[in-house]
């Protein structure tokens, strides 16, 4: 049975894939020589949350690898069984379209039980300088359905995003987490700790650089 760690792993892994790789990355199995970009992407999984010292050297006692790079391991194993992402030449990573449909879910379940609106409003306007035609454009692109009316005041923008996102396409995913990704990023990390017992990294819920 996965540990909760481990089940934290399996919405980063995803979230990894589809936005920082284009939805494939090249692991090396066991025993190979890691590259540079592999050891980013490990620790862009990892950076979720916060870890004790003792935390970032412990080793498994079967097979004396690092703890945190074992239950990676063990979620991807898990995602791979569950159709959620495959192996391609044993050495890729790839998301499939079950996994990017497990992503849309959670992400709506983040933006539904997780954001306020005033935090929902600091994400949309912080980079846009207010221009609500923008936004509302980008968000017809998410939903690819027509918007309820828009009245011009903030709660109406809010709930033109909750809408759009309640209506995400398949097809939408990757652009819109990818253009959203250091703006979702510490409401995933504050959800899938309070989910699983974890510590969020702490940070404000506000853009923030790599």
């Amino acid at each position: 049975m996965a540990n909760k760690r481990q089940q934290a792993f399996e919405i980063t892994i995803l979230l990894e894939l589809i936005t920082t790789s284009g939805g494939r990355a090249c692991v090396h199995r066991w025993g190979r020589e890691e590259s540079e970009s592999e050891c980013y992407f490990y620790d862009n999984i990892c950076s979720y949350f916060e870890y004790t010292p003792a935390e970032r050297i412990e080793k498994c006692p079967s097979n004396h690898q690092p703890k945190l790079r074992n239950d990676m391991y063990y979620a991807r194993h898990v995602l791979n069984s569950n159709g959620e992402i495959h192996f391609e030449r044993k050495d890729y990573w790839e998301i499939t379209k079950k996994g990017v449909a497990r992503l849309a879910k959670y992400i709506q379940h983040v933006v539904r039980r997780r954001m306020d609106d005033n935090e929902i409003l600091q994400l949309l306007m912080e980079k846009n300088e207010s221009y609500e035609e923008f936004i509302v454009q980008a968000l017809k692109c998410v939903s690819g359905d027509e918007l309820p009316s828009l009245v011009s005041n903030s709660s109406s923008l809010v709930n033109l995003f909750r809408y759009a996102v309640e209506n995400l396409r398949s097809e939408a995913v990757q652009g819109f987490l990818t253009s959203a990704y250091e703006r979702i990023k510490p409401f995933v990390s504050r959800d899938l700790a309070r989910e699983y017992g974890l510590a969020p990294v702490s940070h404000q819920l506000t853009f923030g650089e790599r």
